[in-house]
């Protein structure tokens, strides 16, 4: 029987920090957008009282202007006819019925909604977020649309905070729709349902147990890694969302690979593993490689390091803190900049980088965990070409 990861009364110590970073701004984008369309359909039931039908397009185009990672807004009148729909590339639509839709009967009931993930007249797979158009008295004359494609949309978001790292996510309903993944080939399908997935029954339980689980967990299951076709091992962590009704988990996997594991180091060095990173900052054929910048021939140097002086990973990193990569690739960051923005627990990181000097810190992995830091400076002739360093897994308390 296949052993699983268990979240029980407390998060696991892999949890993966880039997660909680995922859901807060996840949340925060959709929230940001339904305060606009709650505005802007609040101005437009003023408009249409007025009969002013120039101030009501202009109100749905500053809508699409303010926001072009959504397709296109819509004014809904009370039959459920596309009326107005901006930008303008997409006017080709009005006049269009839409009244069969389940989210613009529910929206014309006077309640904000979003949709499930629905085949769309504009012709593929997208949600749909509506607001209700209502006077005063409580009538509700029409709604406004915000038409979302998932993989434009959640990537805008997601694709910034995963690209170049270990960690990967992607979200699903709880009917098992698919709503973004980083292969975009799988966008739309459903967990539960679809061909792809019958051979892995380990991803399916996983899927039922996100859906019948709480807020938050973790899991592990078997399936191909993102641009491979072989399957692999996972750890699967997930948070859960809802926007207007709707509930979507955002899972977060990474490898669950023995080579995470903690080493030790290889007995048979003489030379300790600290003293080890600083002779490789020193080593000419490295210097020269990073100088111009060669990454191959530095990822094969640090392969080399690598299987001397086994760890979690030994990676290189530019002044500017992008991290280039390093060895072994799915414990490393690949061009990928680190950025206590974006990130605040890569802050300590950026901090040491921005130093230049060498140094041990504790920190936490955006996969998960934590790790002990080794950071070295490579120079020549005075100058800084950035830095190396090795980070060994903490143990578990």
């Amino acid at each position: 029987m296949q052993k699983r990861a268990e979240c029980k009364n407390q998060r696991p110590a892999n949890w993966p920090v880039l997660l909680d970073d995922a859901t807060r701004k996840t949340s925060a984008v959709f929230a940001d957008l339904g305060a606009q369309m709650l505005a802007t359909s609040n101005k437009i039931a003023t408009l249409h009282k007025a009969g002013d039908q120039n101030g009501m397009r202009q109100a749905v185009a500053d809508l699409a202007k303010s926001n072009p990672q959504v397709v296109d807004f819509a004014l809904i009148d009370k039959a459920g006819i596309m009326k107005i729909v901006e930008p303008e590339e997409c006017r080709k639509f009005e006049g269009s019925d839409i009244s069969s839709q389940e989210q613009v009967q529910r929206a014309l009931k006077g309640k904000a909604v979003m949709s499930k993930l629905f085949l769309a007249v504009e012709g593929f797979r997208a949600l749909d977020m509506e607001y209700p158009v209502t006077y005063g008295d409580g009538q509700t004359v029409g709604a406004v649309s915000a038409l979302i494609r998932p993989e434009q949309f959640l990537d805008h978001i997601i694709k910034p905070m995963t690209q170049g790292s270990p960690v990967d996510i992607w979200m699903m309903d709880m009917d098992g729709a698919i709503l973004y993944d980083p292969d975009i080939e799988e966008i739309g399908r459903n967990l539960f349902t679809d061909a792809l997935y019958q051979p892995y029954t380990s991803l399916i339980e996983a899927g039922r147990k996100i859906v019948a689980g709480g807020e938050e967990g973790c899991t592990q299951y078997d399936f191909l890694a993102t641009g491979l076709k072989r399957p692999m091992k996972k750890n699967a962590f997930w948070r859960k969302i809802d926007v207007l009704g709707e509930r979507w988990a955002l899972v977060a996997t990474v490898a669950a690979d023995p080579t995470t594991v903690a080493v030790q180091g290889n007995l048979s060095n003489a030379m300790p593993a600290e003293d080890a990173l600083r002779a490789l900052a020193m080593n000419q054929k490295l210097i020269d490689a990073i100088e111009t910048d060669k990454k191959d021939a530095v990822l094969e140097i640090l392969k080399e390091h690598y299987s001397r002086y086994p760890c979690y990973s030994v990676q290189w990193v530019t002044n500017d803190c992008v991290a280039v990569g390093g060895f072994p690739p799915e414990n490393s960051l690949n061009n990928y900049k680190i950025d206590a923005v974006k990130n605040s627990s890569d802050a300590e990181f950026v901090k040491k980088v921005t130093e230049g000097k060498e140094s041990v810190f504790d920190m936490p992995l955006m996969e998960g965990g934590a790790g002990r830091t080794h950071l070295v400076p490579v120079l020549t002739g005075g100058r800084r070409l950035g830095m190396i360093y090795s980070i060994s897994i903490l143990p578990k308390r």
